[in-house]
């Protein structure tokens, strides 16, 4: 009974996994581990594993969304490293637009 339990829970370990690189694929992330950081972020979990500010988190998972959105548009590779700089402009780009009335354009 123990071996079959064990067994069971290696061939549901295996197809999580697999759902996990089908979703990466899907959303056009590199590997689990980024998703895993997206993901956490969303959920208020720092990198360090902290709390991120709360205020912040519908922030974070709003400009997540665009860059990943982007990324899919022109084609480009996520990349976790490049992510920060990303944010930064989008949201100075955001502000912009809000404070002069523009819609804001990605490209």
């Amino acid at each position: 009974a123990q071996e079959a339990a064990a067994i069971s829970l290696e061939e549901a370990a295996a197809a999580l996994a697999e759902e996990e690189k089908a979703l990466v694929e899907k959303l056009g992330l590199e590997s689990v581990e980024e998703l895993e950081v997206a993901l956490d972020a969303m959920e208020g979990i720092a990198d360090d594993g902290g709390e991120l500010d709360p205020t912040n988190v519908s922030r974070e998972a709003r400009v997540r969304a665009a860059y990943l959105e982007w990324c899919k548009e022109y084609g480009k590779e996520t990349d976790e490293s490049r992510f920060p700089t990303f944010s930064s402009n989008y949201l100075a780009m955001e502000e912009y637009a809000n404070e002069n009335g523009k819609t804001m354009q990605l490209n």
